[in-house]
C-alpha cells in the first residue's frame, strides 16, 4: 500500500461529486481509516469540489456565466496518494496554463471562510497552492500510526 497513487478526472459539475466521494470511500477504507474518519474526509472533499464547481460556473459572482471557461466547465483531476501513514488528496483544475480559478480566494468575511474552516478542522493538513497548478492539497493521517 505504501506509495500507491490513483487519479480520478471528473467534469466540474455537481452530478459528478458523488463519483469522487465513492472513489474516496474505497481508497480510504483500503487504507484502514474508520467509518467516521472516512465521512469527515468525504465532507472535506465535497466542500472543495463544491467551491471549485461554483467558481467554474461563475456562481461566486466573480465571473458571471462561467467567465473564461465558457459554457463547458473544466475537468478536475483528483489525485489520491496513499501511504502507510496517510492519505493525501490533490485537486488540479483544467490545463496547467489555463485560466486560474478563484474559488479559495477569501476575505475571510464571507461564507467561504466557514468552508475553509470546516476543511481545516476535518483534515490534518490543508494547503492552497494555485501557482503550482494544484489548487488544493489536503492530508489525513491514520490515527494508529
Amino acid at each position: 500500500m505504501d506509495g500507491t497513487r490513483m487519479e480520478l478526472v471528473i467534469p466540474l459539475r455537481a452530478e459528478f461529486v458523488s463519483i469522487a466521494r465513492l472513489t474516496l470511500s474505497g481508497v480510504a477504507n483500503r487504507a484502514g481509516f474508520d467509518f467516521d474518519t472516512i465521512e469527515d474526509i468525504k465532507v472535506a472533499l465535497s466542500e472543495v469540489c463544491n467551491r471549485l464547481i461554483g467558481d467554474a460556473a461563475g456562481l461566486d459572482g466573480r465571473r458571471p456565466g462561467g467567465g473564461e471557461f465558457g459554457a463547458e466547465p473544466p475537468d478536475c483531476k483528483i489525485e489520491f496518494l496513499l501511504s502507510k501513514r496517510d492519505l493525501t488528496l490533490n485537486f488540479r483544475v483544467g490545463a496547467p496554463d489555463g485560466p486560474e480559478l478563484a474559488a479559495f480566494e477569501s476575505d475571510m468575511e464571507d461564507d467561504s471562510a466557514l468552508g475553509l474552516s470546516l476543511i481545516s478542522v476535518l483534515m490534518d493538513e490543508f494547503d492552497l497552492n494555485p501557482e503550482a497548478g494544484c489548487v488544493v492539497s489536503m492530508r489525513k493521517y491514520l490515527e494508529n500510526e
